[in-house]
């Protein structure tokens, strides 16, 4: 579960800011002192260009280099980090990211600082469950001259073939869990199966929903979850076929034609159609292109979003809302707040432009990213504004009283 996530001097996150899950009524008990409740939702929103795209890019750059940094080769150029430009102070630094997370009874906090050449700080620190006194153990010290454990002992083996020099772009943790190191790998593991990230709906595909359907038996448990948001069709069939020419689109240009017909001729796939009933009780196979994008969009969406509930992941969305109507998208919310639908405490967390939402989420679950004089992202919370506890969030921020809002000005 996540706890929080915070980055400084990321593209146009300047400060350091934090995005919080930590409730003071949450719905997700923890067991933790420092912790003990947690939500299951945070909603983002903002104008365009205020930096939530940015944020989530933060997460997934996160996310992404703790899980393959160790493939770098000795003086390759980190990809994907971009400091703060519109200050000459923030140009030269490095950008720092640490997340809080609670995974295998352990609470950890691990974060980095890093430029495109070298990394320049990491560290891990661990509290375990169930003792009386939390007590938060150091498992990772980093800076450029030396790497310590003081709670845990890294085998002399190790130690003897890692150099800091060599390996000064790539993550300690990263390393020590690809050689399988037991302790590192179980802080490891929450990056590799725990968040996933979808930071462009428009890029998912039917597939994953596919292969549930296909090979993990996930129909029923598909179909009930889409004809609750309001599914236009009664049921879906799926059809194995050999890839033929005519189903590449007629504008691709016959350079990558041919290299995709060269790797798919003679290799079989699936056509998907939506059954529709007729009249005299048949069915009609309606192909899915030709249902509507957002019946397409809930049902590439329907089986990442049960394996969430299934197994207590938390699910991070950029702009959830593209091709999904306001009740699919609320829809999808209450099936994150119910505690029938999601037992394992699974989290979403999303940015959207979708105000109606607001009114079915908690002060807490609300954060609102703006611009500051320079451009530079800030967070804030909605529970930080003093407001009576029935007031109608939706028409109080159209309105502006929390900020957060684009700034038209006077076009007419």
């Amino acid at each position: 579960m996540l706890v929080e996530f915070s980055v400084e001097n990321y593209k146009s996150i300047k400060e350091r800011q934090t995005l919080s899950m930590v409730a003071g009524n949450g719905c997700i008990e923890t067991g933790f002192k420092g912790a003990p409740n947690l939500n299951e939702i945070a909603a983002i929103y903002g104008p365009n260009g205020s930096g939530k795209s940015n944020l989530i890019e933060a997460m997934d750059f996160f996310r992404e280099f703790v899980f393959n940094s160790h493939k770098l080769q000795p003086d390759e150029k980190i990809q994907d980090v971009v400091p703060f430009l519109f200050s000459k102070k923030t140009k030269e630094q490095p950008s720092t990211f640490e997340v809080a997370f609670v995974h295998d009874d352990f609470l950890f906090q691990y974060g980095f600082s890093l430029d495109s050449k070298k990394i320049y700080e990491e560290w891990l620190y661990a509290t375990p469950k169930g003792r009386s006194k939390e007590k938060t153990q150091n498992w990772l010290k980093r800076d450029l001259a030396s790497i310590k454990s003081p709670a845990k002992k890294i085998p002399a083996s190790f130690s003897k073939d890692f150099d800091i020099k060599k390996c000064e772009n790539q993550l300690f943790l990263s390393i020590a869990a690809n050689r399988r190191l037991d302790d590192f790998e179980i802080a490891f593991a929450w990056f590799n199966h725990n968040i996933r990230i979808i930071d462009n709906p428009e890029n998912l595909s039917p597939n994953f929903t596919i292969k549930q359907i296909m090979e993990n038996g996930k129909k029923p448990q598909i179909m009930k979850m889409m004809k609750g948001l309001d599914l236009s069709f009664d049921d879906v069939q799926i059809v194995e076929k050999e890839f033929v020419e005519s189903d590449l689109p007629k504008d691709m240009p016959e350079s990558i034609k041919q290299e995709v017909i060269k790797s798919l001729t003679g290799k079989k796939g699936f056509e998907l159609f939506g059954l529709h009933k007729v009249d005299g009780g048949d069915f009609y196979p309606l192909p899915f292109r030709d249902e509507s994008e957002g019946t397409q969009k809930l049902f590439e969406f329907s089986a990442p979003i049960l394996d969430v509930l299934e197994n207590g992941y938390t699910l991070v969305v950029d702009e959830i809302e593209k091709s999904l109507h306001p009740i699919a998208l609320k829809g999808i919310i209450s099936l994150f707040r119910n505690v029938v639908t999601n037992p394992k405490n699974a989290q979403l967390i999303f940015t959207t432009h979708n105000t109606s939402v607001m009114n079915n989420l908690d002060r807490e679950q609300i954060w609102l990213l703006d611009k500051g004089k320079f451009g530079e992202t800030v967070f804030t919370a909605l529970s930080e504004f003093k407001d009576k506890p029935d007031a109608p969030l939706e028409k109080r921020y159209l309105g502006g009283r929390y900020g957060a809002l684009p700034n038209i000005g006077d076009i007419l």
